[in-house]
């Protein structure tokens, strides 16, 4: 199991690997220690460069998470979220 710091917040739980994009997991759902959720909904685009194509990629539910792989915030009630 591998945990990674997503955008300054630590992932304090995540759902079963369902993938892998290179070289890194692909967690069905991510849910960080702030009580941010998301299932994952897809890899971003990459263009001729390789650089991941941001506009007009992710929808306002959506962030992206390192390597580019995009999740949909699921929005719970705060106490409705474990914290471990």
């Amino acid at each position: 199991m591998t945990l990674r710091k997503e955008q300054g917040h630590r992932v304090c739980e995540h759902g079963p690997v369902i993938g892998w994009y290179r070289g890194c997991e692909i967690f069905s759902f991510l849910r960080y220690a702030n009580g941010d959720y998301g299932e994952f909904a897809g890899i971003a685009p990459e263009g001729k460069d390789g650089a991941i194509v941001l506009a007009d990629v992710l929808n306002d539910n959506e962030f992206l998470v390192y390597p580019g792989l995009i999740y949909r915030r699921i929005f719970q009630e705060v106490s409705d979220v474990p914290i471990h």
